[in-house]
């Protein structure tokens, strides 16, 4: 199987749940033994870097997409990235290596369409990351109306149609009625090395960030995108608070940009290499997001590798709501839980077993097959 996947991210480097989604599931792909090539169409702004062989049978590259010039236009017009782009993409010149036939060409999210539909292949496949409408509700309706009319486009025109959250899928669905849309979620890779010892590395964990004794860790993974920016607003809010300054601190790993002065209990830890040491010396993990993506790879990173998570509902879209471990509270009561919750269920690793990226890519692959063969939906 001969596999193409189209994404405007650059993968290299680069530390959000979408980048996460499409690397790990590529990487799957080749692992079942298919061909597959990740092709990122960046800025213009940027230097693309030197192809590289991400795992054998996976190979990446990269070229600027000089259309996205338009992006400034269209945030000086109002209206949210690529609006503009996503439908002048139809014009974007193929590099050369585009121009043969592949078998599956799958495009990460809808701004990439234009594009996908023009590279010969047997099967297209919208991966949907996002309701593009909700993901920009913070737009006015017009603002909107470009992304919406060329998502809607892709969501009729391909010929599979995978998301993320049972919530997208139902939106789907009735944007492509009597076509079943296939949702996958997102997953984890287990970072654990040998038997997890909850607790174990909380004692060099506050040592080397410089965490009183007596305060417990709260742990807030977050990339830089503007949902989480919101997200780190209200958890800013909320360990200012006197009762919360006196219980706990709060790690924020990634890298997400904090420009507002930061009360001494949240200690900004940047990108890390390593996050197990996080996941083990941890009290729970935050999730305080309300707007944006339909779900959150960090959520199930953390579930994943044996850490708690406290979120809120839109968090956690995308997952079982009954998940040991997981906890769902509105941001608002956030505070009260943190205060008087003593203990957290901790979670099952028999419950989580098939969120593995492993697992997923299977998935995928034999969707990806039956669909070569022209068969009807597996999952």
């Amino acid at each position: 199987m001969k596999v193409l996947v189209l994404t405007h991210h650059r993968l290299i480097n680069n530390f959000n749940g979408a980048v996460t989604r499409i690397r790990s599931l590529a990487e799957q792909l080749a692992h079942q033994g298919a061909q597959v090539t990740v092709w990122s169409l960046i800025s213009p702004r940027i230097s693309p870097l030197e192809s590289q062989e991400l795992v054998p049978r996976c190979s990446h590259y990269e070229s600027r997409n000089q259309i996205q010039w338009l992006d400034g236009l269209s945030s000086h017009l109002g209206f949210p990235a690529y609006s503009l782009t996503s439908s002048l993409n139809a014009f974007l010149p193929l590099p050369s290596p585009l121009k043969e036939s592949f078998d599956i060409v799958i495009s990460e999210s809808p701004f990439l369409w234009q594009v996908a539909k023009r590279v010969r292949s047997k099967v297209k496949v919208l991966s949907a990351h996002n309701h593009e409408a909700t993901y920009h509700g913070g737009f006015p309706p017009r603002a909107v109306a470009l992304l919406k009319r060329n998502e809607e486009r892709a969501i009729h025109e391909a010929d599979l149609v995978v998301c993320v959250s049972e919530e997208d899928k139902l939106t789907f669905e009735k944007v492509r009625p009597g076509r079943l849309i296939q949702s996958l979620p997102n997953g984890f890779y287990n970072a654990s090395t040998g038997h997890l010892n909850l607790g174990a590395s909380t004692p060099n964990l506050k040592k080397k960030w410089g965490i009183a004794d007596n305060h417990r860790i709260a742990l807030y993974l977050a990339s830089n995108s503007s949902h989480n920016q919101r997200g780190m607003e209200a958890l800013t809010h909320l360990f200012s608070h006197p009762e919360i300054k006196i219980r706990w601190s709060l790690l924020v790993v990634g890298n997400i940009q904090l420009s507002e002065p930061l009360p001494e209990n949240i200690i900004s830890c940047g990108v890390q290499t390593q996050l197990f040491p996080f996941f083990e010396g941890s009290d729970v993990a935050l999730n305080p997001v309300c707007s944006g993506s339909g779900s959150n790879v960090k959520l199930i990173e953390c579930l994943g590798n044996g850490l708690s998570v406290l979120t809120t509902p839109f968090g956690a879209r995308g997952f079982k709501q009954h998940l040991k471990g997981l906890h769902i509270s509105p941001l608002d009561l956030f505070q009260n839980r943190l205060i008087d919750q003593e203990k957290w269920t901790r979670p099952d690793p028999n419950e989580l077993a098939s969120y593995e990226w492993k697992q997923l890519g299977n998935q995928l692959f034999e969707l990806l097959s039956a669909s070569l063969r022209g068969e009807g939906p597996i999952l």
